[in-house]
């Protein structure tokens, strides 16, 4: 992976992976010193767990990061927003490890969940932005500007480039970061972790763990379904957009052709006209809605993905602790962290969920009013092609190529838009939580 880092000076040199299947995790307090490590963690950074506990979490800062996403992790967990970002680290013997991490706040200080890096498209757009912004702090440093002076340079230096990524703000980045992340170390085959030789409660927590795992699992795909099919809906626009100027234009011809024998359509021809403009107006009051519906199911999606993280934190450390490894039951109090940010997630993301089914059910309902608008002029326009057939009027006829597409399309957008309303409608069914907030305060009670 060294090889797509443009430059070497910044990222370059050993390096040691993470695994797959291997999450690691720590606590801060409020300032960003360590309260507690697992083993994985202690195992990355290369120094025994007691020589972490007490000291800043910034021992593993590799020198390449900018200055700048350090003071965006800040200003939005002081804001109380979860931040996430791709991160190359530092070990104690100078080898580099590169992770996607995400930072929580939780109650007085912080939980971090960290994971291996499995979107490679991500992490090499992420690395240029680093290297892009880096060598601007370090100049501003060399200038006599400080550390947080640099930052801020770095971080000025981060927007613009963001932007131009396609990402209008930080949060957007994460909220499709994320979710990314997740499914692609699904497809990649990560499982959750189980230990048959467990008992007690130990056990009792490993078995809820897994089932909270599988509860969220179903809400990750079903945003994923929801979110499709707001995509689709979205990529419709454009057609409709296409049919409404095509039967403004032909309503228009109609108006100037319908004289004489075709007068006593001309009173529904400018009916017609009227309700292009009414679905105009629709159309836009539709996209507003899909905008917000979109920008909630991917926040939404990213709470899940992040709860998941939680939840499969607590599996792989319930494990370190039935393998009885060295430094676990030290560490056993950050269950209680963890069983806390999981809960106050699932709490925070039900919440979004019912919003986001409201929106759904919202736009489908308008969906389908467009679509009964949609057809509406097949009647009409038919009637008009019997007429303009009969009367062999030459100006008449020359139209009807276009009311056979006028028809032809009204019908397949209708389909169309039938049909994703009925998805919409489908996945925003209300969510039975009972089970997973079951095992959720179960997980929370053994932790204690």
């Amino acid at each position: 992976m060294d090889a797509s880092y443009p430059d070497a000076s910044l990222f370059g040199g050993p390096s040691h992976e993470v695994g797959r299947d291997e999450l690691f995790f720590s606590t801060t307090d409020a300032e960003g010193v360590i309260t507690q490590v697992n083993r994985v963690f202690a195992d990355k950074v290369r120094l025994p767990r007691e020589r972490l506990i007490g000291v800043a979490h910034s021992v593993n800062r590799h020198h390449g990061m900018p200055g700048g996403a350090f003071l965006l992790m800040w200003t939005m967990l002081k804001a109380g927003k979860p931040f996430c970002a791709y991160v190359h680290n530092t070990a104690s013997d100078g080898s580099r490890y590169t992770v996607f991490a995400t930072i929580t706040p939780l109650g007085d200080g912080y939980l971090s969940v960290r994971t291996p890096v499995c979107v490679d498209a991500l992490l090499a757009a992420a690395t240029s932005l680093y290297e892009a912004t880096r060598p601007l702090e370090l100049a501003a440093r060399v200038q006599g500007a400080s550390a947080h002076a640099a930052a801020v340079v770095g971080l000025n230096a981060l927007v613009p480039l963001l932007q131009g990524a396609g990402f209008p703000t930080y949060d957007e980045f994460i909220w499709v970061a994320l979710p990314a992340e997740v499914a692609a170390r699904d497809a990649l085959g990560a499982t959750f972790p189980q230990r048959p030789s467990a008992s007690g409660q130990l056990a009792g927590m490993l078995g809820a763990s897994a089932r909270v795992h599988a509860e969220l699992q179903g809400w990750f795909r079903r945003l994923g379904d929801l979110q499709r099919t707001a995509d689709a809906l979205v990529a419709a626009r454009g057609r409709l957009e296409e049919t409404i100027a095509s039967w403004q234009a032909t309503a228009r011809e109609f108006g100037e052709a319908s004289d004489g024998q075709f007068r006593p359509l001309l009173l529904s021809i400018n009916v017609w006209r009227e309700m292009n403009t009414e679905l105009e107006r629709m159309l836009s009051g539709v996209l507003a809605d899909l905008s917000a519906l979109r920008e909630s199911c991917a926040e939404t999606r990213f709470r899940i993905a992040l709860a998941r993280l939680h939840n499969d934190a607590i599996g792989q450390f319930v494990c370190e602790l039935v393998d009885d490894l060295p430094g676990a039951a030290a560490a056993r109090p950050a269950i209680r962290d963890l069983a806390r940010a999981l809960s106050e997630g699932v709490v925070d993301t039900e919440a979004r969920m019912e919003r986001n089914n409201e929106l759904a059910l919202k736009v489908s309902a308008s969906v389908r009013e467009m679509a009964d608008l949609v057809v509406f002029p097949t009647p009409l326009l038919d009637s008009w092609r019997q007429m303009a057939e009969a009367s062999g009027d030459p100006v008449a006829l020359a139209l009807l190529p276009g009311v056979f597409e006028i028809v032809s399309r009204g019908q397949s957008d209708a389909e169309l838009l039938t049909r994703l309303a009925t998805e919409a409608q489908q996945v925003a069914a209300p969510l039975d939580t009972t089970v997973l907030h079951a095992e959720v305060d179960e997980l929370t009670t053994l932790g204690v």
